[in-house]
């Protein structure tokens, strides 16, 4: 479900986008991270990459 124009400005005016910032400073910096992927080369792009 997308959210129109005017809902999307209702939300973002109860942000604090400074908190949010040092609130995931501070999980970083703990060493909670999100998903981490791992992409594995094919054989082609790692001779393109060469």
């Amino acid at each position: 479900m997308s959210l129109t124009e005017k809902e999307l400005l209702e939300r973002d005016a109860k942000r604090n986008i400074g908190e949010e910032l040092l609130a995931a400073i501070v999980d970083v910096k703990a060493g909670h991270q999100g998903a981490v992927h791992r992409v594995t080369l094919t054989e082609a792009a790692g001779a393109r990459s060469k």
